[in-house]
């Protein structure tokens, strides 16, 4: 029970080792660039891409998808060279927005 009194209170309530000024909740800060909450400025992902750039077909696809987003994953991955998990990875991490099930009965549109 003494162990407990020592410790300190956080803001929001939590409990906080002596001598801390907040929990580990409340020291977080959200990313730069997407918003998630991070221990530090950047997220991983966001870092990563600031430190290497962005690769020649991440853009190839980004462009794609804005001129055309009724195209499915395939026809974007075959047009560019890769897979459609990597293009569906890039639609999810960029957040581009593509109409889904647009073309279900219809014919294939060229790139």
């Amino acid at each position: 029970m003494a162990y407990i009194r020592t410790r300190g209170c956080c803001a929001c309530g939590r409990g906080i080792n002596k001598g801390a000024a907040t929990c580990h909740r409340c020291r977080r800060v959200p990313c730069g660039d997407c918003g998630k909450p991070t221990k530090v400025g950047l997220c991983h992902a966001c870092g990563w891409y600031r430190s290497r750039g962005v690769s020649p077909k991440r853009l190839s696809i980004r462009s794609i998808i804005t001129e055309n987003p009724r195209l499915t994953l395939e026809e974007v991955g075959q047009a560019v060279g890769t897979s459609r998990e990597y293009v569906r990875q890039v639609v999810v991490m960029d957040r581009l927005q593509r109409i889904k099930h647009a073309r279900h009965n219809g014919k294939p549109v060229k790139v």
